[in-house]
């Protein structure tokens, strides 16, 4: 089985002092970009969610009491405001998605593994894949930003999946232990290289790095890959800010 690990690898001969220097400047210009990037999702989702769901939602229960308040011959009215209110409830569901893509909430409110099977049930729903998941240990003591890298490299393996593309089911474990939290993915007979290949992550291998984690990703050549994160537990004074 081929494996890619979260190491300096493919160079010929060991790199020179200059040449480390460098691939530690850009692995940690990585890590600040994406840090950055986290830090713009989360205003825009807050501000998403502060106009453009609040509003679509009050007019929406407008359009549901003028429904409610219509007189029995007014079915024509009706019917068209039940067009309104179908078409303001998707609306309000795209932006829902939108704001979980840029900045996953229910992690901070629902806690990780309600969150992930949030993921599962969409993912069921979109696609029709089992996700056969085995979660052990107490997740809801995690710092913040183990949680969202978790939540984030499972998000974005689901994401990559498509109906034409997917196995028909997956494997998904969350493992905490004494020693750390391990998220490990199967992903049997995926049916194209492309979304193959997709599920090899370099931010999301930097992310983990950066919390001195381990990233594996293996595929055996027969369209199934495996995904393993293990971050250790975090030492005393690790600062602890968000994914």
């Amino acid at each position: 089985m081929r494996q890619k690990k979260a190491q300096l690898s493919g160079c010929k001969g060991t790199p020179n002092a200059e040449e480390r220097e460098r691939m530690e400047q850009l692995a940690d210009l990585l890590r600040r970009l994406d840090s950055l990037r986290d830090s713009e999702r989360k205003d825009l989702s807050r501000r998403l969610h502060d106009t453009l769901v609040s509003t679509l939602s009050a007019t929406k229960l407008e359009c549901d009491w003028m429904i409610r308040a219509q007189p029995a011959n007014a079915a024509d009215g009706q019917r068209r405001l039940a067009r309104v209110s179908e078409s303001i409830g998707e609306a309000i569901h795209f932006a829902r998605q939108l704001i979980d893509q840029l900045w996953p909430v229910a992690v901070q409110h629902l806690g990780l593994v309600a969150a992930m099977e949030g993921q599962v049930a969409d993912l069921h729903a979109r696609c029709g894949v089992e996700v056969r998941h085995d979660v052990r240990g107490d997740m809801e003591a995690l710092p913040e930003i183990y949680a969202m890298t978790l939540y984030r490299a499972i998000q974005q393996a689901f994401n990559l999946l498509t109906k034409e593309a997917a196995a028909s089911y997956i494997e998904l474990t969350l493992r905490h232990t004494d020693k750390g939290v391990e998220l490990g993915l199967a992903l049997p007979r995926i049916k194209t290289q492309r979304n193959l290949a997709s599920f090899d992550n370099a931010l999301m291998r930097e992310r983990v790095l950066g919390l001195q984690g381990e990233y594996m990703f293996a595929e055996d050549g027969q369209g199934s890959a495996h995904l393993r994160l293990f971050l250790p537990l975090p030492m005393q004074g690790l600062e602890q800010t968000s994914a």
